[in-house]
């Protein structure tokens, strides 16, 4: 009987692991390398996009025209971009790439999109996950080749980052603010931060919602950001990257209290809205990548990971976009300016929802993107509560992490911070963990 039908043996796993990968997927070194090379010059890219708030008003017209959610965010910048306090600009952003397997051609790295906010699941993968594996295999494949998995410091590096960003607050009586969900249950991925932050920091965390932060929170003399009095260096933001985060005003407020304050905002609203789909498919746009980086090596090693991205714009170009999804809509995928999974439109929707919004300016809120076709490998997935492992096809989604750090006009750091693996069936169009999705997978590289 194989190993994974034994009820004991899914039990001891069971009571191992909290995520439901159980085999690394194989991934190109080449592909991985290069994902990771290019990081630093992506941070310095989105820094810079991020300081050109003319450059992100244009990019954002019609976005903001038609999305009220981008809008406020907009309103949000306007406001504090000419009298920004913040001691420093502080990122922990990720970037998501697929590979892509065309009949015929060989594999290729393309970036899915760049996540500025709530990049997640980080404190998960650094050790827990290759402890998993190399439990499976010593206890159930003892004759199995070792993967050669490569190693992995994201929490340590992110870790670092708010440190570092706290010492420039300089005030040993600060702590930093995690910004969460009302009622957050993923503490799995923000606890492990907490508890390393006062091991190795002596650095304290506090947890408001965006509604406790509008009743509580206040600014200082000096705009010190002060939550039930207790003065805040960094505020790490693991919430207000969707609409719904914000159900009134007092949420918007407490936003706005945020970017006003000298806290470090990670991100600030001008990230964040550098990291939206908009902005994405301008970046796709002839000159406009030389506009924010000078180093045309740099500039040609990010284009080779951009997918084919599409204005919807009510003009020609938009149209010539719509019919050609129209006519094969398998081949495209059309998003939103948001972030979480499970917000995007595939296959026969894609037709469905470009038919109805073709002739609306709403169409202007979205963009279209060439659909990447990856490759397909068997693995064995742990579904948990079910107490059941299952042989799945699976994809994959790499997503590499930069901590980026400046203080006015000096860089202090600027770094690739280490990888987590999304795994999914390959039947399924997302893969966002806590939109219930995919699972936390490790890589496995190979020639």
């Amino acid at each position: 009987m194989e190993w994974w039908k034994d009820v004991k043996a899914i039990e001891s796993i069971r009571d191992f692991a909290l995520l439901q990968a159980l085999t690394p997927f194989k991934f190109p070194t080449q592909l991985f390398q290069h994902a990771r090379t290019i990081q630093t010059h992506i941070n310095l890219l989105v820094d810079a996009v991020s300081q050109d708030y003319q450059f992100l008003s244009d990019t954002l017209k019609s976005v903001v025209a038609n999305d009220d959610f981008t809008r406020r965010l907009m309103e949000i910048h306007k406001k504090v971009t000419s009298d920004n306090k913040q001691t420093c600009t502080f990122s922990i952003q990720r970037s998501d790439y697929m590979i892509d397997k065309k009949p015929g051609v060989g594999p290729t790295l393309k970036q899915i999109e760049m996540n500025t906010i709530a990049a997640s699941c980080f404190a998960l993968t650094q050790d827990k996950m290759e402890n998993l594996f190399s439990f499976v295999r010593s206890r159930f494949q003892p004759s199995s080749e070792n993967s050669s998995i490569p190693p992995n410091k994201c929490l340590d590096i992110l870790t670092e980052g708010i440190a570092i960003a706290w010492k420039e607050y300089a005030s040993d009586k600060s702590c930093v603010l995690f910004a969460i969900d009302e009622g957050e249950t993923n503490i799995y991925d923000s606890r492990p931060i907490e508890f390393l932050l006062w091991t190795k920091y002596k650095i304290p965390v506090i947890y408001r919602s965006l509604l406790e932060l509008s009743k509580q929170g206040r600014l200082g003399p000096q705009r010190e950001l002060l939550v039930s009095g207790q003065e805040v260096a960094v505020v790490y933001f693991r919430t207000g990257y969707s609409p719904e985060q914000y159900p009134t005003d007092k949420e918007w407020d407490a936003r706005l209290l945020c970017e006003m304050s000298r806290a470090s905002n990670c991100p600030s609203v001008g990230y964040q809205l550098a990291g939206t789909k908009k902005v994405q498919q301008a970046l796709t746009v002839p000159g406009i990548l030389e506009k924010f980086c000078d180093d045309s090596d740099a500039v040609a090693s990010i284009r080779t990971t951009f997918a084919g991205i599409y204005s919807l714009e009510n003009n020609a170009e938009g149209d010539w976009a719509i019919e050609r999804a129209l006519k094969n809509p398998a081949d495209f995928v059309v998003k939103p300016q948001r972030e979480g999974g499970g917000n995007n439109f595939y296959d026969d929707d894609v037709r469905i929802f470009l038919e109805g919004i073709r002739h609306t300016s709403e169409r202007e809120a979205y963009i279209l993107m060439d659909r990447v076709h990856p490759p397909v490998q068997p693995g064995l997935v742990l579904w948990l509560g079910k107490n059941i492992v299952t042989p799945v096809d699976l994809t994959c989604e790499l997503g590499i992490l930069g901590v980026f750090l400046r203080k006015q006009s000096e860089v202090m750091m600027n770094v690739e911070g280490g990888y987590i693996l999304r795994s999914k069936s390959a039947t399924t169009n997302e893969v966002g963990l806590n939109a219930g999705f995919g699972a936390l997978d490790l890589p496995t590289l190979v020639s």
